[in-house]
């Protein structure tokens, strides 16, 4: 490959990247520090908490986002491919 070359794949991974980087700020912003929800403006986050201990139909509603962060981190070598 050339030097052109690489270096083009590099502006465009860094660039890729700091779209992920903005884009995940953007959501930590909006689902776990604004507040937005219910009659005590929660955070969406503090929402889900307040909401999972007060039932308990809905104990198992802990182990989603740690079951997904699982599952996403299995399948990043197939996230990457594609």
């Amino acid at each position: 490959m050339s030097a052109l070359h690489t270096a083009r794949i590099s502006s465009f991974n860094a660039a890729r990247y700091a779209a992920m980087v903005c884009t995940a700020a953007v959501l930590i912003w909006f689902y776990a520090v604004q507040p937005g929800f219910g009659a005590e403006r929660w955070s969406a986050v503090s929402w889900l908490v307040s909401s999972w201990n007060a039932e308990t139909d809905y104990e198992h509603a802990w182990m989603v986002p740690l079951l997904t962060a699982a599952m996403l981190y299995q399948a990043r070598a197939r996230i990457k491919a594609s």
